[in-house]
């Protein structure tokens, strides 16, 4: 019964562990996204400008 308990419990660890290493990937790749538009912006601004 005990044994039972500490598999579930680990299964949930492990599940728990797993979200949260999703969640940081994906706040990392928004942060990449957001550091990226003022790049987007100031190229195409500076497009625009050549023209």
């Amino acid at each position: 019964m005990v044994s039972a308990n500490v598999k579930f419990i680990k299964s949930n660890v492990n599940t728990v562990s797993g979200i949260v290493i999703s969640v940081s990937a994906y706040i990392v790749m928004i942060s990449g996204y957001v550091n990226a538009v003022p790049v987007n912006v100031n190229t195409i601004s500076a497009y625009a400008n050549s023209l």
